[in-house]
């Protein structure tokens, strides 16, 4: 598996603007985890689809270096939108939000 996750790494990495890449992750996400997307946009609508990205990425525990690389941003900034994550799911302070999601099936 970590073959397949270091090429779609790299294959966001090299389009990081491209829509259907996300759609084409998606669907090789949904397979990997069913449900998973559904479950969170049904009990946290207000998700952003960015907020969707971030749950995928650290379901498939991803560090945050990888997405710092995916999505050309900052690490400051993927904290602070982890935080905000962490925030809109209603997890405690000392409760990981990377268990979390994994805990999510």
């Amino acid at each position: 598996i970590r073959t397949e996750l270091t090429y779609i790494v790299n294959s966001i990495k090299n389009s990081v603007n491209n829509s259907r890449l996300w759609e084409d992750f998606k669907v090789y996400f949904v397979k990997t985890n069913p449900n998973f997307l559904l479950k969170l946009a049904e009990k946290y609508p207000d998700l952003t689809q960015i907020d969707l990205k971030y749950c995928c990425y650290l379901k498939m525990n991803m560090s945050n270096e990888d997405i710092r690389e995916l999505l050309g941003i900052n690490q400051e900034s993927v904290r602070t939108h982890k935080y905000r994550l962490k925030k809109k799911l209603a997890l405690s302070k000392d409760q990981s939000l990377r268990s979390y999601l994994q805990s999510v099936n």
